[in-house]
């Protein structure tokens, strides 16, 4: 099994069974010009880095509304950024539970707009896995501090997913 299988089967639990919102593997594919969320948590300890969750504002709003048990139109942009938060929450968990020795996650940072970039000063990207769900996109990235080489961090999540 291949580190990146380990994490879309992260993903496609979260949002599959957690949100009854499939997820699936998928081409890249992302539109920077349509307003969209992007949840960052951070990685503290023997492993550093960042776990990003980035997907369109409709796609946010339809999770946050599966999370929360409500209608869309009852949602407020707190509870939508709660949902993402959470959701990235979940996922840097998931990934962080893939490193080997004691990690802390931070709590998450959620940012919304358009046309922007996401990058992480002082890390480099060691995934950046796309998903098909609800006729939208996700995209998840992993990121490791400058100093944890990315081929490092490859290799460990390849060597926990033969354990």
């Amino acid at each position: 099994m291949e580190s990146t299988e380990e994490i879309n089967d992260l993903v496609a639990d979260i949002w599959g069974s957690v949100l009854g919102i499939p997820a699936t593997p998928a081409a890249p594919e992302v539109h920077v010009d349509e307003p969209r969320l992007t949840g960052f948590v951070h990685i503290h300890g023997d492993w550093e880095g960042t776990v990003t969750v980035d997907c369109p504002m409709p796609l946010a709003t339809q999770a946050a509304a599966a999370m929360f048990a409500m209608e869309v139109d009852e949602l407020s942009k707190d509870e939508i950024d709660d949902a993402l938060g959470e959701i990235t929450n979940m996922t840097g968990g998931g990934i962080k539970s893939m490193m080997e020795g004691q990690c802390k996650l931070s709590l998450p940072t959620v940012i919304q707009g358009k046309g922007f970039t996401v990058r992480v000063r002082g890390t480099e990207p060691v995934f950046e896995l796309f998903y098909s769900a609800s006729d939208s996109w996700i995209v998840v990235r992993v990121l490791a501090r400058v100093d944890a080489a990315p081929e490092d961090v490859a290799e460990h999540l390849l060597e926990e997913a033969n354990r």
